[in-house]
């Protein structure tokens, strides 16, 4: 639903007239704005959602604001998970194209465009990878911002592993900890939180464990009030994996197993098992691997 037919929707099921939801206005000026004949205010928005006693949360929920963006996610998840599926990847590719044969993108398209590009031209030939001087150009545009919307951080994730290590660096430390946390919808911060955990993870990898040091001070200081629960025990699960890989203390791998336990407890089965891989890949070329003592076992 659009801004209109939400408001129509919420009226209606709440059991008031046009006149009861905006009294110092004519109905008639009401009742052309819920037809979609004229742009509604803010302040006349806020007005209403206050008489219906709805939080902007809420209304927002149910009205699709980005609704092009939404059918765009949906069709980039399904086809990255049905690579074969014909009439999908064409109509992602339509959208590619037209992406392409724009001369100046917005930063939602450019977004967008790089995100089919970094994971499709793994998979099909008709995607082209991305150039470096896309890469540099998309470098160029985020080192020159200071505060970073959703879809700089869309784009960053995308690129960050992509870039010379500088690059990379000066990024990261502009963009996290996220600024005005408090006041950033959950995508964003989502996005924020995924981009510093995946490095940290890559960091773990590498076995660049001063990075991971300072990239684990760097997601500390999102999430201060602790409301993300699930970012809170991402953090704390990789900061036990990189101590127990730097340290060998075996309670560091026993509180990374813990956690595993807990994502199969509260049903995130996928996660747990990912996870549990993951874990075995960075322990298992320690000689003191308790997960080695219990294979010889």
């Amino acid at each position: 639903m659009n801004v209109n037919e939400t408001l129509l929707f919420f009226r209606q099921n709440m059991k008031f007239t046009q006149k009861e939801v905006l009294p110092y206005h004519d109905t008639s000026a009401y009742s052309r704005i819920e037809s979609g004949k004229r742009e509604i205010k803010m302040s006349e928005l806020t007005a209403i959602l206050n008489k219906l006693s709805i939080s902007p949360e809420e209304f927002i929920s149910h009205s699709s604001l980005d609704d092009d963006q939404k059918k765009f996610r949906q069709l980039f998840e399904y086809c990255a998970t049905h690579l074969a599926n014909q009439s999908k990847k064409k109509e992602l590719l339509h959208y590619y194209n037209q992406l392409e044969n724009i001369e100046k993108q917005s930063l939602k398209e450019r977004s967008n465009f790089i995100a089919i590009k970094v994971f499709f031209s793994n998979h099909w030939s008709e995607v082209e990878q991305v150039t470096k001087e896309g890469l540099n150009d998309s470098f160029t545009y985020l080192s020159k911002k200071s505060y970073y919307v959703q879809y700089d951080y869309t784009l960053m994730s995308n690129i960050i592993f992509l870039l010379e290590e500088q690059q990379a660096e000066l990024l990261i430390r502009r963009a996290i900890p996220i600024k005005d946390e408090e006041n950033r919808n959950t995508v964003t911060k989502q996005f924020a939180y995924n981009l510093i955990t995946n490095l940290i993870t890559s960091k773990l990898y590498s076995k660049e464990y001063g990075k991971v040091q300072d990239y684990l001070v760097l997601a500390k200081k999102q999430n201060p009030k602790n409301k993300n629960y699930k970012y809170q025990m991402t953090v704390s699960y990789l900061e036990n994996l990189y101590l127990y890989l730097t340290k060998g203390d075996y309670t560091y791998i026993k509180s990374v197993y813990d956690y595993i336990h807990i994502l199969h407890t509260i049903g995130e089965e996928q996660l747990s098992i990912m996870t549990e891989k993951e874990v075995e890949q960075l322990t298992l070329a320690r000689t003191d691997s308790p997960i080695n003592t219990m294979k010889v076992n």
